[in-house]
């Protein structure tokens, strides 16, 4: 099963997602059963009340995963499921992953209701299908460790629903609050029901890493989940395992255009960026409205510093307002190696691709030291050090 360890996963919730069809879409996909089985023996539920079988959606191939949840108590609390998970002998990951997830609903769950966390009743997470769900998923994400998973926007559905506490609309509020507290991305989708129950929602919150269409990669292994049959509605939820270019980054590129602000605080804010993660920054000339003279601050940063330089951005300069969007940017291998020269010792930065170099420059700083240290041009101090790898690289 090594195709499926170590890969970028992206979860595709176009068409909904709920919890045993993420389970259905993994198990589909080619990750055994018994990861799965040898989770749930931990906290003494029976890995026979769950059933595995073989289903069209829409015309599609897909595997349904069925829980049986006769006699399970009708209401748990969110304390006494904490209590189940940190006395099981599951690993430390995914024991915090399976509480990463639930905690998505009861914060959920006890704003909608009024209560504390840990005194949240509620049947989705006291309920032994949900249980299942998302240790599942947590061991079955251990199982993988995938180097990134991204998913796309969601499918919430429209309408209304019954449910134990009446006529609820859809999205329902447990759902919402998910997406919101998770910052998710979602869409009403085509279908009036529920297309995304809250333990599907808290499985996107919980271990996304961003939101975005699926990356530009050859797919390596594919798995469908199905959900409830809705006729030529195809209530699939798909997991797709690819290969990421090692190469390829993707990163955020955030741009705010300022008009009204001291050009004196330019150089300040740089420093407060790249203190809080930004990988590089440039200032653009322009012209805005009334052809004022403005500038075009640009930041690329990873997609996990995002919130916290953007914050920056606005506390730190005049804007009211950011555009942000995916970029993707491919790199030299590099390394940092020193040198002997005629004036000493020196750095060069050695940038290589496929294990050929392709550039080699001295670092400015060393050759700024050097520089004003022995009263010589700073070109001169280049040029010497550039000879010395030259002479070293000759031989």
């Amino acid at each position: 099963m090594e195709r499926l360890c170590g890969k970028h996963i992206h979860l595709d919730a176009t068409h909904g997602v709920a919890g045993n069809m993420v389970l259905g879409a993994f198990l589909d996909a080619g990750v055994p059963l018994s990861v799965i089985e040898d989770a749930l023996c931990t906290i003494d539920i029976d890995p026979n009340r769950i059933q595995q079988s073989s289903v069209l959606r829409g015309g599609i191939s897909s595997t349904k995963i069925s829980v049986d949840s006769s006699s399970d108590a009708e209401h748990v609390t969110y304390a006494s499921i904490q209590h189940t998970i940190n006395d099981s002998t599951l690993t430390v990951d995914i024991k915090k992953r399976v509480l990463a997830m639930f905690d998505y609903i009861a914060q959920a769950e006890a704003k909608i209701h009024q209560t504390s966390v840990d005194e949240v009743h509620f049947h989705e997470v006291g309920a032994i299908d949900s249980l299942i769900d998302i240790v599942g998923v947590a061991a079955i994400l251990e199982w993988c460790k995938p180097s990134s998973v991204t998913a796309s926007v969601i499918a919430m559905g429209y309408g209304t629903i019954e449910c134990a506490h009446g006529s609820l609309p859809v999205p329902t509020p447990a759902s919402l609050a998910i997406a919101q507290s998770g910052k998710l991305k979602i869409t009403e989708g085509i279908v009036s029901t529920e297309l995304c129950t809250p333990t599907g929602a808290a499985i996107v919150a919980a271990n996304v890493t961003s939101q975005q269409s699926a990356p530009s990669v050859i797919p390596c292994a594919l798995g469908y989940g199905a959900g409830r049959d809705m006729g030529s509605y195809a209530n699939l939820f798909r997991v797709i395992f690819s290969e990421m270019d090692a190469d390829i980054e993707t990163m955020i590129q955030v741009d705010v255009n300022i008009d009204d602000m001291n050009p004196e605080f330019c150089d300040y804010i740089a420093e407060i960026l790249y203190a809080h993660g930004a990988i590089d920054l440039w200032w653009t000339p322009i012209i805005m409205k009334k052809s004022r003279p403005a500038v075009l601050l640009s930041v690329l940063m990873n997609i996990s510093d995002k919130t916290a330089i953007m914050d920056q951005i606005f506390r730190e300069t005049t804007s009211i307002g950011v555009r942000y969007h995916p970029v993707s940017r491919q790199v030299l291998d590099r390394e940092i190696r020193d040198i002997e020269t005629a004036l000493g010792k020196a750095s060069v930065k050695i940038s290589s691709q496929n294990g050929q170099i392709v550039t080699v420059s001295p670092e400015y700083e060393v050759c700024k030291t050097i520089a004003q240290k022995q009263n010589i041009p700073l070109k001169e101090v280049f040029n010497k050090v550039m000879n010395a790898w030259n002479t070293k690289d000759s031989k």
